[in-house]
Order: C-alpha cells, then sequence, then structure tokens
C-alpha cells in the first residue's frame, strides 16, 4: 500500500475578499434630459439650478459644466453596466 504523504497545514490560505457592495445611483428613470427629454444620466448643479442631462449631452458639454461648477453626477456608467456600450437609454 502506497503512502500519500501528508500536507502541512495552511497557514498562508487567502483571507476571504469582502463583496463590493452595489453601486446606488441617485437618478432614476423619471430624471430626463432638459434638452431632448432621454433618460438622464448626469447632473450638473449651476448657478443653483440643476441641469439634467441624457449620455450623448453630457458628453458634449461636459467640459464647459465641469469648469462653471464643482457639483456634478456623472452616472453614465450605468449605461455601460447594462448595455455593454455607451448610447442614449
Amino acid at each position: 500500500m502506497a503512502m500519500v504523504p501528508k500536507l502541512p497545514p495552511m497557514d498562508d490560505a487567502p483571507t476571504p475578499v469582502a463583496p463590493v457592495p452595489e453601486r446606488v445611483y441617485t437618478l432614476t428613470a423619471q430624471d430626463r434630459c432638459g434638452q431632448c427629454q432621454a433618460r438622464a444620466y448626469a447632473k450638473a448643479m449651476v448657478y443653483g439650478q440643476d441641469i439634467l442631462l441624457c449620455c450623448h449631452h453630457w458628453r458634449d458639454h461636459r467640459a464647459v459644466l465641469t469648469e462653471l461648477t464643482c457639483d456634478w453626477i456623472d452616472e453614465t456608467e450605468a449605461v455601460l453596466i447594462k448595455t455593454g456600450t455607451v448610447s442614449d437609454v
């Protein structure tokens, strides 16, 4: 009968990784772009007013809006998660 070697205890066992919490989005399906009424995935606060923008209008105006304000939300990655590509939903 062949002897099976006894393995040493696993002191170097990898520590389990905590699950990454799901991203909580603040914009909902009811939020609409102020220019074309598509679903809004970005919001900028400019001079005390909220401006809601869809993905393509956010891409078009992002540079100017981020210079005007430091308060903005960009949730366009939600489109990537859903579809794998950036498009207006």
